[in-house]
């Protein structure tokens, strides 16, 4: 698993599931000392991101489900932060080692103590000709196990196992195309608790899944792709 979470006083961040080569937001031109960073919300709160202070276009207030664009990060001096829905101040800021050049997805999910938790995910990865990456982040309380299969076909052999709250699993392929089927498995059981189908994926692009706690007064686990950088 490969996971790197950082535990904030209250909440951050944003997703978008739009295609990588918009950069845009806050940041510069790639100079070499920079890297490509998508931010996601998975928390209940509208978070806002900020780079030394300054909130970046498309960056305020967004919703759980929400994302931005990718956008280009000073390595060397990165200073993040995030500003809560009503807060006049930035929050605690959020460290981050990033490796110039470098493609990632940052996570804002629910943590421990109603804290909020951070996910520093690299998406550079090179699936198979005619294949797709995925990877697979838990912001839920539950253990799961991944399955996947083509539409229509059998789930056999998990892609992921043992992936705990606030983790994710390595890339893994999958299928290329429309009809794809993903299933979780409580960890360890043959029990199903979600099953998602006409899942499309886009042969050399690489996604994280994430998967969600349920909407207040519901049962079911909300998932959403958000595209790699």
């Amino acid at each position: 698993m490969h996971n790197r979470k950082i535990v904030a006083a209250t909440l951050l961040s944003m997703l978008a599931l739009g295609a990588c080569d918009d950069i845009e937001g806050l940041g510069e031109p790639n100079t070499g000392s920079t890297a490509r960073v998508r931010f996601v919300n998975v928390t209940g709160g509208l978070l806002s991101f900020a780079q030394n202070g300054t909130v970046g276009t498309g960056m305020n207030n967004l919703a759980f489900g929400s994302a931005t664009s990718c956008t280009e990060i000073n390595t060397a001096t990165p200073s993040l932060s995030v500003v809560a829905n009503g807060v006049s101040t930035s929050l605690s800021g959020l460290t981050s080692n990033l490796t110039s050049n470098g493609t990632y997805t940052i996570i804002a999910y629910p943590g421990t103590g109603g804290n909020t938790a951070y996910a520093i995910l690299p998406t550079s990865y090179s699936s198979a000709t005619g294949q797709a990456g995925l990877r697979v982040f838990n912001a839920t309380t539950t253990p799961f196990d991944v399955y996947t299969a083509a539409s229509g076909g059998a789930f056999t052999t998990a892609s992921a196992t043992g992936i705990a709250s606030g983790t994710s699993s390595n890339f893994f392929d999958v299928a290329a195309g429309t009809g794809g089927q993903i299933r979780f498995n409580n960890a360890g059981t043959t029990t199903s608790a979600l099953t998602l189908s006409n899942q499309t994926f886009t042969a050399g692009q690489n996604s994280i899944l994430v998967i969600a706690p349920p909407a207040t007064g519901t049962t079911t686990y909300r998932t959403f792709l958000v595209s790699g950088c």
